[in-house]
Parts: C-alpha cells; sequence; structure tokens
C-alpha cells in the first residue's frame, strides 16, 4: 500500500515509494543511513533522510484524502 504524504509548509502531495539504506564511498559518514524515496504529483522524484523526513515536515494523508 502507497502512503500519501503533504508537506505542511507548501501543501504539496507525495507518494512514498520506499525506504531504502544509502550505499556511499564517497561520503562514509552517511553509509548506512535510511533514506526515503518519494515522487510528487508531477512525476519527479526525491530522496531525503529518513529523520529529516520523519520529523513533522509532513504529515501523512489517508488514501481518499489525497487530491
Amino acid at each position: 500500500m502507497t502512503r500519501i504524504w503533504r508537506h505542511k509548509q507548501r501543501g504539496s502531495v507525495y507518494f512514498e515509494i520506499g525506504r531504502g539504506e544509502l550505499q556511499s564511498a564517497a561520503a562514509p559518514s552517511w553509509e548506512g543511513a535510511t533514506m526515503v524515496v518519494y515522487r510528487g504529483e508531477d512525476g519527479k522524484l526525491w530522496v531525503r533522510e529518513q529523520r529529516e523526513f520523519d520529523d513533522g515536515r509532513f504529515e501523512e494523508l489517508h488514501a481518499g484524502a489525497a487530491p
């Protein structure tokens, strides 16, 4: 089931694709960080660190509440 989110400040709606672990030789300090992959209504994909995604700037919408 797809989780749907709204950015509280902008009001934009996003569809969570999944969460995964970052693998990076270029930024070893971020190695293993959990990232959230999500898609905007315009189809653009975004990736954000989970702790930033879950810090309160997004609110989860119920499937019937999405525009």
